[in-house]
């Protein structure tokens, strides 16, 4: 395979414009998502290679070929760190995951030669952290106040719940009730998600692991469809014999989810706007910290029927 295949032969062969093959190599959002992948599937097929440096000189934006970015894996390796590395191929760079103590992660990410540093968990020693010599995005947030690190937080949780609810009512269940799951530990997102159940008059029960009053909950309010915090809950209410049509405020796309209704983050921009924010601390330097809002996509799976 050699790298003389252009972006005209990939639009040929896709029957696109040449324009539409760059947007979509370099992950665009505003190409239709069946349209990059039969641009990504066409262009590896002809053997087209892009070049970073070029690319970089076309795209008029900074490029640090051949420097990794540390992805920090917190008991998670799934889907979005090869769609991370996939998205920071296209863009010039590369991806190491780097596993272990998280306040050792900083030095170790030095150590290897990256140029930054990705962290997909909570419960950081913030101070730490802003003591790194690297850019430093953080995938979860700590707190409404600004971080000394950059931060992409994956959903909006109000309108998440919100819309939740109104999704449910929509397809005609008058009584539904909402089962949360707080974190470990407690979050301000917990109090959000809280709130605006309350406000749009449901009964919420958070998960206490006490099955007792998950059944008490259940029996006294009688629902007739649950808004699930997390898909696993759905699991303990069928081990009580409660069975209902749901939807869920978070679905981590996969085999053991793929029928749920709900929202699901939307890796490919979360993805390409931590590349691009690193790419902005290279080549600016330190910023004012920002809260990237990335909104999830809404699943239409099979758990939620429109009652008749």
């Amino acid at each position: 395979m050699s790298g003389r295949t252009s972006l005209k032969d990939i639009a040929t062969a896709a029957g696109v414009s040449v324009s539409t093959v760059s947007l979509a190599l370099t992950g665009d959002l505003r190409v239709a998502a069946p349209t990059r992948e039969l641009i990504k599937a066409t262009a590896a097929r002809l053997g087209y290679v892009r070049n970073p440096i070029l690319a970089s000189i076309a795209a008029g934006r900074f490029r640090h070929p051949g420097k990794p970015v540390c992805v920090a894996v917190s008991g998670d390796d799934g889907g979005w760190l090869a769609q991370l590395r996939t998205q920071a191929e296209v863009m010039g760079m590369s991806v190491r995951s780097l596993s272990g103590s998280i306040d050792q992660l900083p030095e170790r990410a030095v150590a290897v030669g990256a140029t930054a540093l990705v962290l997909n968990c909570r419960g950081l020693d913030l101070s730490m952290l802003a003591r790194s010599p690297l850019p430093i995005v953080l995938w979860e947030d700590e707190g409404p106040a600004n971080p000394p690190v950059d931060l992409v937080e994956t959903c909006e949780w109000w309108t998440a719940t919100s819309t939740a609810i109104e999704r449910v009512r929509a397809a005609g269940y008058r009584t539904p009730a909402a089962f949360l799951v707080p974190a470990t530990p407690r979050h301000w997102h917990d109090d959000i998600r809280l709130a605006c159940a309350r406000i749009m008059g449901l009964p919420t029960i958070e998960w206490s692991r006490d099955t007792h009053a998950v059944s008490a909950f259940f029996t006294a309010h009688r629902p007739d469809a649950v808004i699930l915090g997390m898909p696993h809950l759905h699991e303990t209410l069928t081990q009580l014999g409660i069975i209902l049509p749901h939807v869920s405020l978070l679905v981590h796309t996969g085999p053991w989810f793929s029928n749920f209704t709900g929202w699901t983050p939307d890796q490919d921009h979360r993805g390409q706007v931590t590349l691009e924010l690193i790419e902005q601390r290279l080549r600016y330097g330190p910023r004012p910290p920002r809260r990237i809002v990335v909104p999830p996509h809404w699943q239409e799976g099979t758990s939620l029927p429109p009652r008749v």
